[in-house]
């Protein structure tokens, strides 16, 4: 550190321009064992400083270490070593990207935690907040509930009041999280029949060899890029086509789509689910191959099948293009790439669409919009004489649903039965949605055919 040195008093005096709030003086380990007799649980969030001593002094008892900072105890050096030392669980917050945290959490029981940062969730108001903290422990997983009480008491109350109401409502009790640790039978890698199954009947519902052709290249594109996790992303991209690849006619095409996605989401949460997935740390792979590659095999197989690649090519080259067509065309890339790009809700929400959220999630688990609105588009597309094209568009489209799907069942550490409920409710609100479309195209149909 810069020095700045005084002689004064027959002593030399030496200033560090450091927060002295900050230097890494240990815990107050009387504190800490006093907190504990009364009955608190305690949380102890080490500091890591390059600056400190070897290994550092931790306090006695503790139930759970939440690092504190951007790193964990001992990144980059001792990591080891700290794994060592922590004879507690230690948290992951989610999100946070605290470095080294999983090269420890990945060999010690580990608990998810949630919580806001300081500012925001100051700029929050405490049933904003509480709401937030609400969806992370009953759709999320989250263990442990991280908050800083608001400067006025009051606030905090009314955060606290809410938060023990809303777990209560959830029939989520209070009391010292236990590690989750999950390991299924090796019977589980039986999913691996229903995945190739499925593969085969996608193969089956091209034309030869081009069946055969996409799927090798799935096959082995699930391989080269998920490596371990190839199962679940090879179930995902199957099941997510298969309905509209095999079916093109009328709302059984929807059922079937719709049942493939539920028995793809099977197979993906039986090959996919450890302790590792289940606690987070190791995230599903390939969310945006799963949003892109389905509607791309689902377009292919809505190709006639009557007429050679060459001759659909001559057809395409010589088409007269018209202005609605473009229209159309510049509307469906413009949805499409609105998909891709906000995938994991992170960006590009409209205000209103966080305040439609926040509505529904208050009453039900909420569906995802790309659900809902991939459902209406199938029955719009299903239910009236489009040309081929546009159906086509509209199928996949609508493969964007079944895709979704299969993402919520990859949150390993989601509660299967609120996947169930959230897909489920973006059906029902995807059908109800659909039929009013459906309903006001063939009004306008009628209206402009007179």
């Amino acid at each position: 550190l810069p020095q700045h040195r005084v002689a004064w008093l027959d002593r030399v005096w030496i200033g560090f321009p450091k927060d002295v709030a900050n230097l890494p003086l240990g815990p107050d380990e009387a504190f800490v064992l006093e907190r504990y007799r009364k009955g608190n649980y305690i949380v102890y969030r080490p500091y890591n400083d390059r600056l400190r001593r070897w290994p550092p002094p931790l306090p006695e008892p503790v139930q759970a270490y939440v690092f504190a900072g951007e790193e964990a105890l001992g990144f980059p050096d001792h990591l080891a070593e700290a794994r060592a030392l922590l004879n507690a669980p230690v948290g992951y917050i989610e999100g946070a990207d605290q470095k080294g945290v999983l090269a420890i959490a990945k060999h010690r029981p580990t608990l998810r935690v949630f919580s806001l940062q300081a500012e925001w969730q100051l700029k929050l108001s405490p049933e904003a907040a509480a709401d937030k903290y609400l969806l992370a422990a009953r759709e999320r997983g989250h263990q442990i509930l991280y908050f800083r009480p608001w400067p006025e008491p009051e606030k905090t109350e009314r955060f606290i009041a809410r938060v023990k109401e809303g777990l209560a409502a959830s029939g989520i009790a209070l009391g010292e999280p236990e590690p989750r640790e999950l390991e299924l039978p090796a019977a589980k890698n039986a999913a691996w029949i229903g995945v190739l199954a499925g593969l085969l009947l996608l193969a089956l519902a091209y034309p030869q060899p081009l069946g055969a052709l996409l799927a090798v290249g799935l096959a082995l594109g699930a391989f080269v890029y998920a490596g371990s996790q190839a199962g679940p992303l090879l179930a995902a991209l199957v099941f997510a086509s298969l309905g509209f690849v095999q079916y093109r006619q009328g709302m059984r095409a929807w059922f079937a789509a719709f049942l493939y996605a539920l028995a793809g989401a099977a197979f993906l949460a039986a090959l996919g689910s450890n302790t590792a997935t289940l606690l987070g740390l190791t995230p599903f792979k390939g969310v945006l191959l799963t949003l892109a590659v389905p509607p791309l095999l689902v377009l292919l197989a809505q190709l006639p099948r009557d007429r050679s690649p060459k001759a659909l090519l001559a057809e395409a080259w010589e088409h007269r293009v018209r202005l609605g067509e473009v229209v159309l065309a510049l509307a469906a890339l413009a949805a499409l790439a609105v998909v891709l790009l906000r995938r994991g809700n992170t960006s590009f929400v409209p205000e209103l669409e966080l305040q439609l959220r926040a509505v529904l999630q208050d009453w039900m688990v909420r569906p995802r919009f790309k659900e809902i609105f991939g459902h209406a588009m199938a029955v719009v597309g299903l239910t009236q004489p489009w040309p081929a094209w546009v159906k086509a568009g509209l199928l996949a489209f609508a493969a964007l649903a079944d895709a979704s799907i299969l993402n919520t069942f990859s949150h390993y550490h989601t509660p299967l039965l609120v996947s169930l409920a959230r897909t489920v409710n973006g059906a029902v609100a995807g059908l109800a949605l659909g039929l009013l479309l459906a309903g006001a195209v063939w009004t306008v149909r009628r209206w402009w055919s007179r």
